[in-house]
């Protein structure tokens, strides 16, 4: 099932699963012992920021901070719309409740024509980014955006509470920044997530193949791009490499190592990262999953390398239950739905075990997300 009809209904069970969301946090809060002013307070603001993410990321694959204002405008908008609706069926005598319901069809249609026009602003005569015959991917990874402003960062961090694959790197990333400075090169540097993790005197720059829109990255003219083998610099050109989920799409990994090590000065540092438990992603493209025996026997030329695991076994378990439960809506099928009523409770179980697992040390790192690498060229 491709085309518009099956993004409306994938919106619609987007919307469901929104509902779900919306409830569970109010109830959460309740049960805390919370204000009920606060609690609806808190509720509605994870609500708004839930339905960016769920309606963003499922249906529309755009997630960009810019996009956020746009989206807070319609949302407002609609729900004025809503009441202005309920007012004018409530003078002719019909109730609240049944209002409602004969405008739910008429809310939904309208709630999907501006989201996918004016918030997302998917073009009508382009192919839709969901259902693209390129595409052959059952839920293709959200691009990472780590934009600037408080906003940006915001919706970055709200992801991590989802997400703990970018949660666990992000982490170790934000740990070893202090190696990355002077002059950086970025490789498979996608939307730059991570560029802000740099000081601000730092010499940046990002490279990456020139089929990154496979991977869901739009062009960006400030990307330097090669052919993900060899790196288009002279040796001994950087004082530092960041590499982040880049080399279990590499064809050749040691190829690309070594390139690395190359462009890489003396005592220079590469801080490194790959997944291990992770689903086949960016078909037909994913190659490799490495151990942490694995990664110290490919940069047996660097000195003082260090592997650490990123995440434990509970965060595993959580981070299999948020996929499974998000592969219940993409792609579409009918005969999923029902499983969402026993996913999402299990989803937000399991996230918060995980989250209290990472704070606490629990777990077994024998069963990780991924691996992050910091080494040093002699």
């Amino acid at each position: 099932m491709n085309g518009p009809l099956t993004n409306f209904l994938r919106f619609v069970l987007t919307g469901l699963l929104n509902t779900g969301f919306g409830y569970a946090s109010y109830a959460a809060l309740v049960l805390i012992g919370m204000p009920l002013w606060l609690a609806v307070m808190g509720s509605t603001v994870l609500a708004i920021m839930f339905n960016f993410y769920s309606y963003g990321g499922l249906v529309f694959r755009d997630t960009s901070a810019s996009v956020m204002p746009r989206f807070l405008l319609f949302y407002a908008t609609l729900g004025l719309t809503n009441y202005d609706l309920l007012h004018w069926l409530g003078s002719m005598g019909i109730g609240p409740l049944l209002a409602q319901a004969f405008l739910l069809p008429v809310l939904a249609l309208l709630g999907y024509a501006g989201m996918r026009f004016f918030v997302f602003r998917v073009n009508q005569g382009a192919p839709d980014r969901m259902t693209n015959s390129s595409i052959t991917e059952d839920f293709k990874p959200i691009p990472i955006q780590r934009g600037v402003g408080w906003l940006a960062h915001l919706l970055f961090r709200l992801r991590c509470v989802a997400d703990l694959q970018l949660l666990t790197r992000f982490q170790f990333l934000a740990s070893g920044q202090n190696m990355l400075s002077g002059k950086v090169l970025d490789v498979g540097c996608g939307q730059m997530p991570f560029r802000g993790l740099l000081p601000a005197n730092s010499d940046y720059t990002g490279i990456d193949i020139h089929d990154a829109g496979s991977f869901g990255m739009p062009r960006n003219p400030s990307v330097i791009e090669f052919n993900g083998r060899l790196i288009p610099f002279p040796n001994s050109n950087f004082d530092a490499i960041l590499c982040t989920e880049v080399l279990e799409h590499a064809e050749h990994p040691e190829t690309l190592i070594a390139e690395m090590l190359r462009v890489l000065r003396p005592n220079g540092r590469i801080v490194l990262t790959v997944p291990f438990s992770a689903r086949v992603h960016h078909m037909p493209f994913d190659y490799s999953r490495f151990t942490n025996y694995r990664l110290s026997q490919l940069f047996a030329g660097f000195e003082d390398v260090q592997v650490e695991e990123l995440g434990n076994d509970l965060a595993v378990i959580a981070n299999k239950i948020v996929v499974a439960t998000i592969r219940q809506i993409v792609p579409l099928n009918v005969m999923r739905w029902p499983f969402l009523l026993l996913g999402l409770p299990a989803s937000l179980l399991s996230l918060a075990i995980a989250h209290m697992s990472l704070w606490l040390g629990w777990g077994s790192k024998q069963d990780p997300l991924g691996y992050g690498l910091i080494a040093r060229k002699k």
